[in-house]
């Protein structure tokens, strides 16, 4: 196993390359917007430009300028292990390695593997290895525990996104002080230089609805009844809701990989709603920035991708919660959301659903508990451990 060694504060300059290693590239706008979040927040801090994901040519998130996204070996198009290639190459050249954000340290997370990149990494001369704002779990064995603790005692930081990690990795004992802040997509309102205005009552005769679905199945208990449970609870709310309102329904792509697409959802309740209301499709962006505006500029939402939850908590959108993972319950419980607001996802019913459209409509529910300009700062924490690591030339 590779040793946390102390070794002070690292030297960099403005042209050294940082590899973001996680799900980046994968044509999935959370992701997209922990790329861009980490890359802005590290160019702000050491005017670093150069951000290297190793993924497939034309799947690269839009990043704030002056920092750019490249592919590492570009050229390469064959081969089954291309994107191991990559990320070696990356290793090799890469003066910061950023274990970058979302649930990216679960059951099903070859450790051995990350540990083999720790020790190339390290034989390569890099500066500072370490991870941000990242969730943990859920985990199944407690092997996989103890493999996720073995491989984080390696890094030289880590900072995570929810108070459940935090407590997990405090139990690790790392040879480090992990950080605990808020989801760092939080800081993108900031980096994009969106103003942000908590939205009161629904006043206007027109309410533009925004809705985020998705598969999760593999991760519900046993009980729950699938999508098409899911969809036809929303969809009678909805027509429930529209009685009292015009309403417009804005379906949001959040996720466009041909293996775990949000279209199909998004077509099926699509379909559900003809003759309801009027629907708007906003398909995948690679900027999040087009998503973010797109979604800041709703009255209300539904949000089940768990990025569309932080966006529109940062944005000031109210919106209801559909809860299918501890990352979401984490997130409710950290910032406080109303309980009427958060619907378990497996087994949640139309009335239920109803109801809390109905309360944000009339602006008739609790404040959060963390109100989102404290949020953002917050989750500006996540990059103290990396100023105690690094330093400019």
């Amino acid at each position: 196993m590779s040793q946390y060694v102390p070794r002070g504060r690292q030297v960099i300059s403005p042209n050294s390359s940082v590899l973001l290693q996680g799900y980046h590239g994968r044509f999935n706008t959370g992701d997209d917007a922990l790329a861009c979040a980490i890359s802005c927040g590290l160019n702000r801090r050491f005017h670093l430009t150069r951000f290297l994901i190793p993924a497939e040519p034309g799947s690269l998130p839009v990043l704030p300028a002056p920092a750019v996204a490249q592919i590492p070996l570009p050229w390469l198009r064959i081969g089954r292990f291309r994107r191991n290639w990559r990320i070696y190459a990356a290793l090799r050249t890469a003066k910061v390695i950023i274990f970058a954000g979302g649930a990216i340290l679960h059951e099903l997370v070859n450790y051995r593997a990350l540990e083999r990149y720790v020790r190339f990494a390290r034989l390569s001369g890099t500066a500072a290895i370490g991870g941000i704002g990242v969730s943990l779990g859920p985990f199944d064995t407690q092997q996989k525990i103890e493999d996720c603790r073995r491989f984080l005692a390696t890094l030289d930081f880590l900072t995570v996104r929810d108070s459940i990690s935090y407590r997990t990795v405090c139990e690790y004992k790392l040879p480090y002080e992990p950080v605990k802040a808020l989801d760092v997509a939080m800081t993108l309102a900031d980096a994009y230089g969106i103003q942000v205005r908590p939205k009161g009552p629904v006043g206007r005769e027109m309410c533009e609805v925004g809705v985020s679905v998705c598969s999760a199945e593999v991760l519900l208990d046993a009980r729950s009844e699938g999508c098409e449970f899911r969809h036809k609870n929303i969809a009678v709310a909805l027509h429930e809701l529209s009685r009292a309102r015009r309403i417009c329904v804005h379906l949001f792509q959040f996720n466009a990989d041909p293996a775990h697409s949000d279209g199909p959802y998004l077509d099926d309740l699509a379909k559900m709603l003809d003759g309801t209301c009027d629907v708007v499709r906003h398909n995948y962006s690679p900027d999040p920035s087009i998503t973010w505006r797109d979604l800041a500029s709703m009255d209300l939402a539904i949000t089940m991708r768990f990025h569309a939850s932080v966006f529109a908590y940062a944005a000031g959108v109210p919106f209801v919660m559909l809860d299918y993972h501890p990352k979401c319950t984490a997130f409710a419980q950290d910032v406080g959301i109303p309980s009427q607001l958060v619907l378990n996802a497996s087994n949640f019913t139309a009335d239920a659903l109803l109801r809390g459209l109905e309360a944000l409509v009339s602006g008739d529910y609790p404040d959060f508990a963390v109100a989102a300009p404290e949020a953002s700062a917050r989750a500006q924490a996540h990059f103290q451990p990396v100023e105690g690591v690094l330093r400019m030339a």
